[in-house]
């Protein structure tokens, strides 16, 4: 179950200060790996420096059901060692779930964090400079070592995820 006490949603601001009528919303989540390292706050820096409005931040723990639900086909795709792998890593501490707007946010986010992979990650993007593992060396040893972030892929994904983390889209 997800921790899902947010407070009051903030005004939906642009970096101009003024209402946005097209901006997109997508999530961002700031795994567990990124909490202890402490670098939320840098990465956080990194989305607002492309023009992203931070519209919520919670402090979330979620258990290993949300986790199936969050990741819809994990199995299916990437089989049981990585998928046992991605629960025991996004279950074993606590991450900063987000809310961001703005004109293509979505494709913005993922622009910025780089590919699931961080071997395959080019420099530059939050998985290439913070992050670094094989999808063989998880496979292998069945320890995923953290990538850090997730954003949704898609402005569909967006908004499935943003309810379920959130109860809203």
């Amino acid at each position: 179950m997800c921790d899902n006490d947010t407070g009051p949603r903030p005004p939906s601001l642009h970096p101009a200060g003024t209402e946005v009528d097209q901006a997109e919303h997508t999530l961002i989540v700031f795994k567990p790996d990124a909490v202890q390292r402490g670098l939320v706050s840098t990465l956080m820096g990194r989305f607002e420096s492309v023009g992203l409005d931070l519209l919520i931040a919670a402090r979330r723990t979620v258990a290993p059901d949300f986790v199936l639900r969050h990741h819809d086909g994990l199995l299916a795709t990437y089989g049981r060692v990585i998928t046992e792998a991605v629960i025991a890593y996004m279950t074993s501490g606590p991450l900063i779930a987000t809310i961001w707007e703005g004109l293509d946010a979505t494709a913005a986010g993922r622009r910025l964090i780089g590919p699931t992979f961080p071997a395959q990650a080019r420099p530059g993007t939050i998985r290439g400079d913070y992050a670094h593992f094989r999808a063989d060396d998880v496979r292998r040893t069945g320890v995923l070592p953290g990538n850090l972030v997730h954003g949704s892929r898609t402005v569909g994904d967006a908004k499935r995820e943003i309810e379920l983390w959130f109860g809203e889209s």
